[in-house]
Formats: structure tokens, C-alpha cells, sequence
């Protein structure tokens, strides 16, 4: 990558894939990074919204039972897992199109997949590829959201809350 980034987000779950998509469609240069090959993040594919698809079977199954017992049904109907799984599927499916990367792509953000590393305060890489971000001496450092992070008014000032061009910020890695 020749331009430098005014951010780096690193993470295409919820938190991230919004960070991007407003500061891109506000002007500023954002590169997202993703390790996996989909955006979406763990509460797209392995967390919330399989488990809520799931939890929605519970019910429709409890109601089916509570059905049964008051005898609007004879029998309960049996269940069929691999079709469940089809259905938890096909909800994932139906959000996956909102995280399409060419949607992010169309904002000017610059998508990528791949393990991102610090290299030093001021670069990241992805897949041994370094992405240089201007102003992040002095300005930002990317951050992924899911980390704590710190931020001061300047180097040698106690932590607060302020508009993140007026603040350094410093990843606080494991």
C-alpha cells in the first residue's frame, strides 16, 4: 500500500465494521482488516445471531409441546437437526449480504483479509504486508475495538475523554 491510512481497524465484527464505514463515508482513509475470509465477526457466524436463530426453534418447539399438552396437537412433530441447521444458516446468510466487503469498498474503504501485527506504534501488517498510517505519531494508533485503550490530551497528561483528533492513543496489548 503506497498512501498512508488515517485509520486502521483491525476486527470486521459489529464494532468494527461500523468504525469503518463512518469514518470512510466521512472523507477519512481506513483500511478494515479481517483474519477470517468474512466479515461479520464471531456474533455473525459462532455467537448472537446463531443462537438466537436457535432460541427461536426452542420456543417454536416449546409452543408445538405446550400445544400437544392441550391437545391442539395430537403428537408432537419430530425434529429434524440438519434442517434446524439449515434455518440457523440461512438467517446467517440473509445478514452476511449487509457485510458484503464491496459495500465497505464503495465507501473508499480499503478491505482486507488476512492476520494484521503491530510492528511498532505507527504500523501494522497484514500478512507481512505494512500499512503505514499518517498521523499516528502523534495522532491515532489503530486499536482493535475489542482491546482496552488508553488516551491522553498529550504524552505526559492523566487519561480522558476527548474528540480522537485532539488525543494519543496506545494500544494496550497482551
Amino acid at each position: 500500500m503506497t498512501r498512508k491510512q488515517d485509520l486502521v481497524v483491525i476486527g470486521g465484527g459489529p464494532g468494527g465494521l461500523v468504525v469503518a464505514s463512518v469514518a470512510a463515508q466521512v472523507g477519512l482513509k481506513v483500511t478494515l482488516i479481517e483474519k477470517s475470509g468474512l466479515l461479520g465477526g464471531d456474533c455473525l457466524h459462532s455467537g448472537c445471531v446463531p443462537s438466537k436463530a436457535l432460541i427461536h426453534m426452542a420456543r417454536t418447539a416449546h409452543v408445538t409441546r405446550t400445544g400437544v399438552s392441550q391437545g391442539l396437537l395430537s403428537t408432537m412433530p419430530g425434529i429434524d437437526f440438519g434442517k434446524a441447521i439449515d434455518y440457523v444458516n440461512r438467517v446467517i446468510e440473509k445478514i452476511q449480504v449487509h457485510d458484503d466487503p464491496e459495500r465497505f469498498r464503495s465507501y473508499g474503504c480499503d478491505v482486507r483479509f488476512g492476520k494484521a501485527s503491530f510492528i511498532s506504534p505507527h504500523e501494522v501488517t497484514v500478512d507481512g504486508e505494512r500499512l503505514p498510517a499518517s498521523g499516528l505519531s502523534s495522532q491515532r494508533v489503530p486499536y482493535r475495538l475489542s482491546r482496552p485503550f488508553h488516551c491522553w490530551s498529550r504524552p505526559d497528561s492523566k487519561p480522558m475523554r476527548q474528540s480522537l483528533n485532539d488525543v494519543h492513543c496506545q494500544t494496550i496489548l497482551p
